[in-house]
């Protein structure tokens, strides 16, 4: 069922079987109601379609929305809006980690590659393990040894963390998180 919400692609390959099938009718009989009918279903599957995808919140969409809030948050260093907003209250150990980290380092761009996620409505709340690579241009706060880096350095970080849905139905990470900062591209 998910498929019908989160994929516009199946709307768009169910519309063009319509149109393909409404063709060979119409040169069949040759009527301008078959016609009519065919560009109407055509029409009507794809406003149905982009309805649905558009306007239906599935858990894929508020876990994109919720790492691409999470990665703004992060390029512009706002340790507070991270802790409060997308980590979990209860996750003491992430909340300390991100504290340490973003005052050592500034990340001026991330983004995030091959995200995975499986989620269990079963557990209360309800959670997600996701795994993705995140992409990271940083620079360290100060100098190291007394070098300064002039340019942002790359690193590919493979991230595997759990998150838990909250009452208002967002994502937050909690502290079953593991990355590996020497991840493969």
């Amino acid at each position: 069922m998910s498929i019908f919400i989160e994929s516009i692609w199946v709307w768009i390959g169910l519309a063009v079987l319509i149109g393909v099938v409404g063709a060979v009718a119409f040169q069949q009989n040759r009527q301008p109601r078959t016609l009519g009918m065919t560009v109407s279903g055509v029409v009507l599957i794809l406003a149905l379609g982009f309805a649905l995808n558009h306007f239906i919140d599935t858990d894929q969409k508020s876990i994109r929305r919720m790492l691409d809030g999470l990665i703004v948050a992060i390029e512009n260093d706002d340790i507070e809006l991270v802790v409060s907003e997308y980590v979990s209250p209860k996750a003491e150990k992430t909340k300390a980690m991100a504290r340490a980290n973003m005052l050592l380092v500034k990340i001026s761009n991330a983004r995030y590659q091959d995200l995975k996620f499986e989620v269990n409505n079963m557990t209360s709340p309800p959670i997600a393990k996701t795994s993705f690579k995140g992409v990271l241009y940083w620079k360290p706060k100060t100098p190291i040894d007394g070098f300064s880096f002039n340019t942002p350095q790359l690193q590919i970080v493979r991230f595997d963390m759990e998150l838990e849905k909250t009452q208002d139905n967002s994502w937050r990470v909690t502290d079953n998180l593991q990355f590996n900062p020497r991840a493969t591209p």
